[in-house]
């Protein structure tokens, strides 16, 4: 048997040479919207999937949302959030691009139409408009009418759109309104509305017309005994794990006035909606469902589930979205965002798993025409490629897009052993092996890249340069670095903290917010929207459904203040202990809330960590009394991200502290000997590195981590996540997670029990931010002035993690730090001038699918 490893395994702690360092050098502004920033084929992403697609991609700005072929399948048109364009399908070459009418309110997550003539599209738009334009045979088009849907709300957010045959109206789904509205394209304005499920989606009509199905993707209305929580302003039935509890299509009677006649229950999160030819047949793809629901429309039956896995044992996480058919109508294609391929269904073998065809970053839409398959890849272009057309070509495209998604490996990691006499170890070589670790703390932080905070530790690949809280800011995160395992090539998989938590707590990120990223229907999400959550549920929910003990301190929580407003309020108050500052906790997510410290506050910047730490050290010392501690304990410490009340060195040394006071409490309890902490940052908030925007850093701290060590293998937040699992004896929580590495190189065979004492930074925990001072009487800063760059913290939002303008505020802390010293723009986020030096490139030889 020949043993292979995925590629990230083969990143051995003997690398090449380290990246040219940091040189101060005139450079582009880096771009500010990193989170579209372009992966080219063969890169490793920082989920740790490979791209390979097959075909071409051509770049184009925006994410893209949906496609359709127009002058008779001459003309192929794209929606992104930010355009419309229009491509030569043949040539594959784009014709025109253009911005939409109202530039600000950019495109909603889905909706585009073409009008049965071929020479109208209509596209919904992100808040309140329909835009129709007039596209020419040559592919050009102008924009013709805009079309306030509104009725004079703020935010509707319209999505699918299904036209009449005569071109005259557009039934359109009101995702915010939870309404289907008919709109008179030539009077432009809306003729009906009906209610209908929550957040609808996806809009199809019958050949006759006289009926629309339309998918709610956060299931029906709830009823009087469902369990509810909260989504864009609208109530969504849920489960136990705050997941919405249904999916469902809502048929819609046209004849007269439109009247919903009724729902059919589908998968979870059903988006696009595909009416067959005969228009007997409807198909629904199931994001959280991993399937394709298939409708008899004349009986409003679902009458076939079919699974989108291409392997029945793999974890959940294909993210079923866009579909098409082949001309025969034989053939199902999918977009399977989660594995980033196409799947391909034979329907007329029934219980088929699909075959994949490799795609770029995040399929989201697919179509076909003459021979070829056009797939709008969210993240990084338009994808074209030649459909398979012998079963040897089928194969060799199928290896290579379970190579790419490391497939393989997600299988065998889901594989769970029982084979008795296996020596406890502390992270398991299988699942369901013992370890040696019982108690697992999980520690999650804000904002910060490696070099930030560890370029200047002397060791591991890091960059002085770039470093703006050195040691003595930050004495603990160094200490911890100098003695417990330095990780030197860890990533964060997501941007900011709309996706950060969600790959910190779920391991994956669903299209709901990938095309959505500018929040006309999806949440800023911190655990606010119901609608945001993955179909596998959190860490906790794994955690408690698989028997294990839980306790949250902070994570999600939105903390109300009830006396005191600023950070001097609260630190004042935590100093003398004289009560003059009081909060509360606020969790939207039940099944957290009911396992949370209510005395340990969640995101409120004014409220210093040392509160936090105070907090969870009183409980440390009450499970110390009673000899017993969860078995997985999650701990936010969330000041390091910064705001505008005091100096950025000031509340990265206040996190600094609090982080080494909660692990010296750790390190000296009677748990220690059984517990492994992993401290890891939500996401990197674009600042400075010198390999990368996406480099982070994690700490392994345990009795059983390797001392001094410096691993250089690629890791990253899904890493950490399987890790966890790995050693709580959990399955994974999804593919991405399962097919992530396992950090068992950061542990060694015998345990150092040794506590860990926490280091007081020379920085003051409440040094107040100067305010910016006029050079002379009458001074105005100018646009482009550092003084004007600080001055606009003044008027940064710090009410929720991360709705601040990125750019800005590292500008503006860099300018803080240091003085003086020219922002290198050109190292901020995901530049990845120093990944090729580290080996991050796909081995031609790698086949992870032997055995």
């Amino acid at each position: 048997m020949r043993v292979t490893l995925p590629v990230w395994l083969l990143l051995a702690s003997s690398l090449p040479a380290a990246p040219a360092p940091y040189v101060d050098k005139k450079a582009p502004v880096a771009d500010e919207a990193w989170m579209n920033a372009r992966m080219r084929p063969g890169e490793l992403l920082q989920s740790g999937q490979q791209l390979d697609p097959e075909g071409t991609i051509i770049d184009v700005s925006g994410r893209l949302l949906a496609m359709e072929f127009a002058q008779g399948g001459k003309v192929l048109v794209v929606k992104t959030s930010t355009t419309l364009a229009t491509f030569d399908p043949r040539s594959f070459k784009l014709i025109e691009k253009a911005e939409f009418p109202i530039a600000k309110a950019g495109g909603s997550m889905h909706g585009l139409a073409i009008a049965a003539n071929g020479a109208t599209a209509v596209v919904s738009g992100g808040r309140t408009h329909l835009y129709v334009a007039n596209i020419a045979p040559s592919g050009k088009f102008t924009w013709g009418t805009s079309i306030d849907v509104a009725g004079g709300a703020k935010n509707v957010n319209p999505l699918g759109l299904a036209l009449t045959k005569d071109g005259r109206f557009a039934y359109v789904a009101l995702s915010m309104a939870n309404a289907l509205a008919k709109v008179d394209l030539a009077s432009g304005k809306v003729v009906a509305t009906v209610e209908v499920g929550i957040c609808p989606y996806g809009v199809a009509l019958s050949p006759d017309e006289r009926t629309a199905y339309v998918s709610n993707f956060g299931g029906a209305r709830p009823e009087a005994t469902d369990v509810t929580e909260s989504s864009g302003g609208s109530l969504v039935a849920v489960d136990a794990r705050s997941v919405a509890l249904r999916g469902t299509v809502s048929v819609v009677a046209l004849t007269g006035a439109p009247k919903a006649t009724g729902q059919i229950i589908v998968g979870l999160h059903p988006s696009e909606l595909l009416l067959a030819e005969e228009g007997r047949t409807l198909f629904v793809a199931n994001v959280g469902a991993d399937s394709v629901s298939v409708i008899d429309t004349a009986t409003r039956q679902v009458t076939r589930s079919l699974p989108t896995k291409p392997d029945a044992e793999l974890a959940w996480g294909t993210l079923t979205d866009g579909l098409a058919l082949s001309p025969d109508g034989k053939t199902l294609y999918t977009a399977l965002a989660g594995i980033n391929a196409v799947g391909c269904t034979d329907l007329t073998k029934p219980g088929a798993l699909p075959t994949l065809i490799p795609a770029g970053w995040y399929p989201g839409a697919v179509r076909v025409k003459d021979g070829a398959l056009f797939v709008a890849d969210v993240r990084n272009g338009l994808q074209k490629a030649t459909l398979p057309t012998s079963p040897e070509q089928v194969a060799q495209l199928d290896t290579r897009a379970r190579r790419a998604a490391h497939l393989a490996y997600a299988l065998r990691a889901t594989a769970r052993t029982t084979q008795p006499g296996v020596k406890p170890v502390a992270v398991p070589a299988e699942p369901g092996q013992p370890s040696v670790i019982k108690h697992v703390v999980y520690i999650i932080k804000e904002n910060r890249t490696y070099d930030q905070v560890l370029g200047d530790l002397g060791k591991g690949n890091g960059e002085p340069k770039l470093c703006i809280f050195p040691r003595k800011i930050t004495p603990n995160h160094h200490a911890l670095a100098d003695r417990f395992p330095l990780l030197d090539n860890y990533y964060c998989n997501g941007v900011n903290s709309s996706d950060g938590h969600a790959w910190g707590t779920q391991g994956i990120v669903g299209p709901y917010r990938e095309k959505d990223r500018t929040g006309f229907r999806c949440g800023y999400d911190f655990g606010t929207d119901a609608l945001f959550y993955a179909g596998c549920g959190f860490l906790w929910d794994h955690a408690l459904l698989g028997g294990k003990s839980f306790r949250n301190y902070g994570e999600m929580d939105y903390t109300v203040k009830l006396k005191g407003k600023s950070y001097a309020d609260f630190f004042g108050a935590w100093k003398d202990k004289n009560g003059k500052a009081a909060f509360a906790t606020t969790y939207q997510i039940e099944t957290l809330r009911k396992y949370s410290s209510p005395d340990f506050p969640g995101w409120e910047m004014s409220i210093p960590d040392q509160v936090r730490a105070d907090a969870f050290l009183k409980e440390l010392a009450e499970f110390e009394q009673k000899g017993t501690f969860p078995d997985l304990t999650i701990i936010y410490l969330p000041n390091d991200h910064t705001a505008a009340e005091l100096t950025p060195n000031s509340y990265l040394a206040d996190n600094d502290l609090a982080l080494g006071r909660v692990i010296e409490g750790l390190s000296h309890s009677r748990f220690w000997g059984e517990m492994a902490i992993f401290v890891n940052e939500d996401d990197p908030q674009t600042g400075g590195d010198h390999v990368d925007g996406h480099r982070s850093f994690c700490f392994v701290v345990s009795p059983w981590a390797k001392r001094g060590a410096v691993i250089s293998k690629f890791y990253n937040q899904t890493s950490v996540l399987h890790t966890m699992c790995r050693i709580l004896g959990l399955q994974p929580l999804n593919q991405i997670v399962a097919a992530s590495p396992t950090m068992e190189d950061c542990f060694a065979e015998k345990a150092d029990l040794e506590p860990f004492k926490h280091l007081v930074p020379a920085t003051p925990l409440n040094e107040a931010r100067p305010k910016p001072k006029p050079k002379t009487a009458g001074w105005l800063p100018t646009r482009t002035s550092d003084e004007l760059v600080i001055a606009r913290m003044e008027r940064m939002d710090f009410s929720r993690p991360d709705l601040i303008h990125e750019d800005t505020l590292n500008r503006a802390i860099w300018l803080q730090t240091r003085p003086g010293v020219r922002y290198p723009a050109e190292w901020a986020g995901p530049h990845g001038r120093g990944l090729p030096a580290l080996g991050l490139v796909l081995d031609p030889e790698l086949d992870d699918d032997d055995d």
